[in-house]
């Protein structure tokens, strides 16, 4: 991925992804008795937030604030087993003082599993997410628990402390215990408590970080499941390791919070009808826009966006198309937008994505000043690697300064 723009025409394209409703089959509840029985189908979504305290050789490195945002689509059905197929989006560093900002978006991840009926989850071939496999674990199908049921189950955690595109498998047993019901931000809730030890030894995953000696620590979780249906809700996992490199002791210990919700269809063909009619009375010149279908949803395009030469700055005059974007996004209810800078294949990788990166987020800025949520913003760059028209072409080469806006559900 990189940046390189020249100043040129660019264009801005914003993109609606589908969304579709997480489905799980009813659990009969008896008073505090319920059983669980999940089987999804539809889309696969949660969003993992980590606040963490890093030291390394026993020095405090300082805090990281991680959010990883997954969400996976059913692709096929064998019997009971269902196989999902998407991404996970992975941010750090949110907070700037203390106030919400616009998401840069650090990696993106492929991934692939299976869904058996019992709740439990495995990845396909080469795949490194779900980054945790068997966590939560339900009940043997069928079986009815009341408080103060146990029960375990075995999983496995992908780790790359020190991000170096390396994943070490671990695998853990965890204990599970029903608390009963209980009051969650206003509603019914089961709370089930859950724990388990992470250990590891060179050489027990032999795809893993060669460098990496030694893993222990722990996991104490709090599981919030709805009260009629028993479907995941909310989790929260006080997280203590401490990885062994060669002389390198690398502690983690802090906490993550785990949000489960339903995310409501996305009518597309209503929503270009709604695009197209905004469009038509926002003064936008014929030519200057589109409205097309792509596998992840809606794209619209703005075609003339104008940056100063090489800089992540648009030129006089142009921020007052960013607000007519604005007036049009905020039409749009209950939704994300996901930013994507791309830009000519003129220059170094780096530079063209650098500068994809910090145009794309530019554009966030703008958008948020205009009156778009923050919270509601990412925005991540592809610098020339992706171009969207010819770059062989003096007409494709400007096209290909712009910013992709995908719209999301909001989380």
């Amino acid at each position: 991925m990189k940046s390189f723009i020249r100043a040129k025409t660019g264009k801005i394209i914003f993109c609606l992804l589908a969304a579709f409703i997480v489905s799980e089959s009813s659990s009969r509840v008896f008073a505090e008795e319920f059983i669980f029985s999940p089987s999804s189908s539809g889309i696969f979504k949660k969003r993992t937030v980590y606040n963490l305290r890093i030291r390394e050789n026993s020095e405090y490195k300082g805090s990281v604030y991680r959010e990883l945002r997954e969400s996976y689509a059913l692709l096929s059905e064998n019997g009971q087993k269902k196989t999902f197929a998407g991404h996970a989006y992975l941010f750090e560093e949110l907070k700037n003082e203390g106030k919400d900002i616009a998401r840069k978006i650090d990696d993106i991840i492929d991934g692939r599993f299976v869904l058996f009926p019992d709740g439990r989850i495995e990845r396909t071939l080469n795949d490194c997410f779900p980054l945790i496999v068997g966590f939560p674990a339900y009940p043997p199908d069928g079986i009815q628990v009341k408080p103060g049921d146990t029960w375990t189950s075995e999983g496995d955690i992908l780790v790359d402390p020190l991000k170096k595109g390396i994943y070490t498998k671990m695998r853990f047993i965890c204990a599970y215990k029903y608390s009963g019901l209980t009051n969650f931000k206003g509603m019914d809730a089961h709370l089930v408590s859950a724990q388990y030890a992470v250990r590891y030894k060179k050489g027990d995953d032999t795809e893993g970080d060669t460098e990496l000696l030694e893993v222990s620590g722990s996991h104490k979780a709090a599981i919030y499941l709805t009260a009629k249906e028993s479907l995941p809700l909310f989790i929260q996992d006080n997280i203590d390791e401490v990885y062994k490199f060669p002389d390198l002791l690398h502690a983690v210990k802090g906490f993550s919070h785990t949000w489960y919700s339903d995310v409501v269809p996305m009518d597309r063909n209503s929503v270009r009808s709604e695009i197209a009619r905004a469009l038509s009375e926002s003064g936008l010149q014929s030519g200057e826009t589109s409205v097309t279908e792509k596998n992840e949803g809606i794209a619209l395009t703005i075609n003339t966006i104008h940056f100063v030469a090489d800089r992540a700055e648009l030129l006089p005059g142009e921020e007052k198309k960013i607000d007519i974007i604005a007036g049009i996004l905020k039409k749009i209810a209950d939704r994300s937008f996901m930013i994507i800078g791309h830009t000519a294949d003129i220059g170094s990788a780096e530079s063209q994505q650098d500068l994809s990166v910090k145009r794309a987020g530019e554009i966030a800025a703008l958008l948020e000043k205009s009156g778009i949520d923050p919270d509601r913003l990412i925005f991540t760059g592809k610098g020339g690697s992706e171009p969207a028209a010819d770059n062989s072409t003096e007409e494709g080469d400007g096209f290909n300064n712009y910013s992709l806006l995908h719209y999301r559900q909001a989380s």
